[in-house]
């Protein structure tokens, strides 16, 4: 579980949360199934596809005893599929050109580490977090035909989880420093065009702009504005912004880990990792296992139809709707 615990540098875990299934039926499902990172025990660390009405789930990428694939993301016209390849001591970004397909690798010049790839719109770019650590990442943009990497912004912030506007003219990335949060707004060359939430007191994470465009969904780890491994208790729920008004709703409530959602294709449901259904875990010693309690939950944008999609015991996480 190297490449996961590292993937996961800032994130955390553990404890149960009090949110209330109000609806459990299964969620009326966009056209397309759910890519996630999994391992068995014992086995490697796969991309796998899963159906969120039946449960049937697929490897379509699959790990070796060197390396992990994951932090798999669907392409806009659901044709291609970008992943990492996760070493030990570093990452490669690849993209599949058709489901099922042969690898190309992209970004040879990228970083040592490589994380949240992330498709513009018109499926010509890959945005990701790249660094020589895991703990200071910038950003980058990779040309997915040709496989060129170009530096977005790197400074001393540093950046997570880029998520591109819907029209594809600014992304907006979780920036962190000196126990100070914020989601901020970057145009295509990088410059700061606005920060739309900003914290001393939480940890904001993973944001991710609503395919409607009128909102943002992100992560917000609590427990005085540290990153996760910094701090002995783990608490994170998920939130959303709206743009016009700044107001944020939180969706998701109570103790444990509850973060990485990405919204489905409709804007309405919106689906994530979390180790809520499992006994707390506050002790860092035990980071092996809140990997292993992860699994993949579905709730609407409103915070009703809460749904666990896996069940089992072992690591179910990073998915793409």
């Amino acid at each position: 579980m190297t490449s996961a615990f590292r993937a996961m540098n800032t994130i955390v875990a553990a404890g149960a949360l009090s949110v209330v299934c109000s609806m459990c039926a299964a969620p009326a499902a966009p056209a397309r199934d759910i890519l996630y990172q999994s391992q068995h025990p014992g086995g490697t660390e796969d991309i796998r596809l899963l159906d969120p009405e039946s449960g049937a789930s697929t490897v379509i990428v699959s790990g070796d005893s060197i390396s992990a694939r994951g932090l798999a993301a669907w392409s806009p016209d659901s044709r291609r599929i970008a992943f990492l390849r996760e070493y030990g001591a570093h990452d490669e970004l690849y993209v599949n050109d058709s489901v099922g397909g042969v690898p190309r690798r992209l970004g040879t010049g990228l970083p040592s580490v490589t994380l949240f790839p992330d498709w513009s719109p018109d499926g010509r770019l890959l945005a990701v977090s790249a660094g020589e650590t895991a703990e200071h990442p910038g950003i980058y943009v990779v040309d997915v035909s040709s496989g060129q990497a170009t530096q977005l912004r790197s400074d001393a912030m540093a950046y997570r989880c880029p998520s591109w506007s819907p029209r594809g003219d600014r992304l907006i990335v979780s920036a962190y420093q000196a126990s100070s949060s914020a989601l901020v707004i970057l145009d295509t060359l990088g410059a700061v065009l606005d920060t739309l939430v900003h914290s001393d007191s939480t940890y904001l994470d993973c944001p991710q702009w609503s395919p409607r465009g009128n909102e943002v969904l992100f992560t917000v780890f609590h427990g005085g504005g540290r990153s996760g491994w910094e701090r002995p208790a783990f608490h994170s729920n998920l939130a959303i912004v709206s743009l016009s008004s700044r107001a944020v709703v939180q969706i998701t409530h109570g103790r444990g880990l509850t973060n990485y959602a990405r919204w489905a294709r409709d804007g309405d449901w919106i689906v994530f990792q979390s180790d809520r259904h499992a006994a707390p875990t506050t002790d860092p010693a035990q980071v092996g296992q809140m990997l292993q309690n992860l699994e993949i939950w579905v709730i609407r944008r409103d915070g009703s139809g809460l749904r666990r999609l896996t069940t089992n015991t072992y690591f179910d996480a990073h998915p793409s709707w």
